[in-house]
């Protein structure tokens, strides 16, 4: 009986796990590889909607400098209403370069950032130099939006980052409440982050629920994160917001 009783809490708990566990965004499995050579190549692949979905695997074999890009229409995805990225960003060491996103008086999105939004996705080993710039109302270099199930590694950024909302070196604005898991490892963001509401070194407005994760691992602010008077601030997180069953995870990060 004891060894039935045992093999059934085995099941339960095995069952228990599989209802829980979440798909790993940075799986190369049933991924489409799409390389990159050029700025041409990367704004073809990212606005493509289809392109979009979780079989994009892009990967950077250039630096991407701006400078003579001519208009482009940032964030990706924000082509009248935000089509998230779920797929790989791989930046492969590469730098991003004389990007400026300013959106300032634009009366269709006030939102600046390379991305609208990542969702489930997996992006890493990119550079945002200090040539970058982004202004706006919720501003972050990397994307407005991180919603669950979706990690960031070894990312780093020395942009100027302005959010009149919501600033973040790296993202705007978290939305982790029925959505799954976030989480940043070893990423750093050494530019300024400005804000006249909520400023974050990594990640600026945060609102979590449903048993769900944000975890920093081995990150770093060091630049200046900047407020007015009646702002919030903080070096990795600016503010957490409709909190309800809600983690945030701090390990060797600063």
């Amino acid at each position: 009986a004891k060894q039935m009783n045992a093999f059934l809490l085995v099941l339960l708990v095995a069952a228990t796990a599989a209802t829980v566990a979440h798909a790993d965004p940075c799986s190369l499995n049933n991924k489409m590889k799409l390389e990159v050579k050029n700025i041409d190549d990367f704004l073809y692949y990212l606005n493509s909607g289809s392109l979009f979905m979780d079989s994009a695997h892009l990967i950077l074999h250039t630096n991407l400098d701006f400078s003579k890009a001519g208009q482009i229409s940032f964030p990706l995805g924000d082509q009248g209403s935000c089509q998230p990225f779920t797929g790989i960003f791989d930046g492969n060491g590469y730098t991003i370069s004389n990007l400026t996103v300013n959106t300032t008086g634009n009366t269709e999105n006030l939102d600046g950032a390379l991305f609208c939004k990542l969702r489930g996705a997996c992006v890493r080993n990119v550079v945002f130099d200090e040539t970058c710039k982004f202004v706006g109302e919720r501003v972050g270099a990397l994307a407005v939006t991180m919603e669950g199930d979706t990690v960031v590694s070894s990312v780093v950024s020395k942009a100027y980052v302005e959010g009149s909302r919501s600033a973040g070196g790296l993202v705007a604005t978290g939305d982790f409440i029925q959505t799954g898991d976030g989480e940043f490892n070893s990423c750093t963001v050494s530019g300024t982050v400005k804000s006249t509401g909520v400023a974050g070194g990594l990640m600026g407005t945060v609102n979590g629920g449903s048993g769900a994760n944000l975890t920093f691992r081995n990150c770093m602010s060091t630049g200046l994160v900047q407020i007015e008077s009646s702002g919030k601030a903080g070096g990795l997180l600016g503010m957490l917001v409709d909190i309800n069953d809600f983690n945030v995870v701090i390990s060797e990060s600063t």
